[in-house]
């Protein structure tokens, strides 16, 4: 049985945001794994993170090849990589009182000449990867597509769609009464908790405007809660203590089903370190554990293993060859994880500023820390 599960891409776009892609790719593998075979991402977003919206975009992609139909709706705003993440949508709507914006990569610089034209020089290489995307999505020429990253070019609905950014406009949603079993896989509004804020403290807006009277103040409580006009103070604050409910048992959920995820790759790393002959089949529960606990440095581990030139089944020389596996394993995790501390030590000191007093003071160590933080 077909089943859609909206999921809300609601502010800005970047690694500490659940509008990011830490969130979202979260969401939409948890909505997979309670059978939904296609995912709306409702966006409204002023953009953010090139970095983090290029890993949502081939996020996406990559849950479309699976077979999960993922389709894009612009509620108010996709400006920016928001614009951009929807290039990875199968079809994109816009609400008719939306708009689409699109523009170059901007980033801040300080330092010296060199740096501040190196910088200069990956502004360009981002703005000429994003091009891509937008003629792919378009069917647009590269100079059509220039013209419009060389400045903020926004888009009505209408010129989205006559463009090739959107396949139809579609009307605003109007919700009349919130309905808990309706509730989907969504991040928490900030506006949830400005609607706390006015019922607890008294606070008129998040600007304090002190020409709101109480009555105007409920109103837009009410608003933000998707609660009809009439409802009590009691009924808003019912309704926000059930989406935080909701939110507590989605997330619940999702570690859940985050864990199956890791235990899974984490079970698909082991087995093919088996099958290279990196690992003794025995020693497979063990392996296991170490993965789920940290499957990138279980992963970084196996690769810089070596196997045994040659095994013969159920030999002592199979025997000693396994042991020295597990001796190259145990040496292999205490230099990782030595390394780890010294990339911790580089940009600690780095962080206050201390780096050229070590250089300066201890040549040696400084050294170290440079190669373990660099790789050369």
């Amino acid at each position: 049985m077909a089943k859609a599960v909206d999921i809300k891409v609601y502010g800005e776009m970047a690694e500490w945001s659940e509008a990011g892609v830490r969130y979202v790719s979260r969401y939409m593998e948890q909505a997979i794994a309670e059978g939904a075979d296609t995912i709306n991402l409702r966006v409204h977003s002023p953009g953010g993170s090139v970095f983090d919206g290029w890993a949502l975009h081939n996020s996406i992609l990559h849950v479309r090849k699976r077979g999960i139909v993922v389709n894009g709706y612009v509620d108010g705003i996709a400006a920016s990589m928001a614009s951009y993440i929807l290039l990875a949508c199968e079809k994109v709507y816009m609400a008719s009182n939306s708009m689409m914006m699109v523009h170059s990569s901007r980033g801040m610089a300080w330092g010296t000449s060199k740096q501040l034209r190196e910088a200069a020089s990956i502004l360009d290489k981002i703005d000429k990867l994003a091009k891509q995307g937008y003629v792919a999505r378009s069917g647009k020429p590269t100079a059509t597509i220039e013209e419009w990253m060389s400045i903020d070019t926004w888009f009505t609905p209408d010129e989205a769609v006559a463009n090739g950014l959107a396949d139809a406009v579609a009307d605003p949603v109007m919700i009349s009464k919130r309905d808990p079993k309706q509730q989907t896989i969504t991040p928490e509004p900030k506006a949830l908790y400005a609607a706390y804020m006015m019922i607890e403290e008294g606070i008129a807006t998040q600007d304090n405007d002190p020409t709101l009277t109480e009555d105007a103040t409920m109103k837009i409580v009410l608003m933000t809660l998707g609660l009809p006009e009439g409802s009590s103070e009691a009924d808003a604050v019912k309704a926000i203590q059930t989406i935080q409910a909701d939110k507590a048992n989605a997330e619940q959920r999702m570690k859940a089903v985050e864990t199956e995820v890791v235990t899974a790759k984490a079970e698909a790393a082991v087995d093919a370190a088996i099958k290279e002959g990196k690992i003794a089949a025995a020693d497979r529960p063990a392996m296991i554990a170490d993965a789920v606990a940290n499957l990138d440095m279980f992963t970084r581990m196996i690769g810089k293993m070596v196997a045994p030139a040659a095994q013969a089944a159920g030999s002592a020389a199979q025997e000693k060859a396994f042991t020295s596996i597990t001796g190259q394993l145990t040496e292999t995790m205490a230099e990782m994880s030595a390394n780890e501390g010294l990339v911790a030590q580089w940009d600690e000191l780095h962080r206050t500023g201390k780096l050229a007093g070590v250089k300066a003071s201890n040549p040696t160590l400084y050294e170290t820390l440079r190669k373990a933080k660099f790789g050369k």
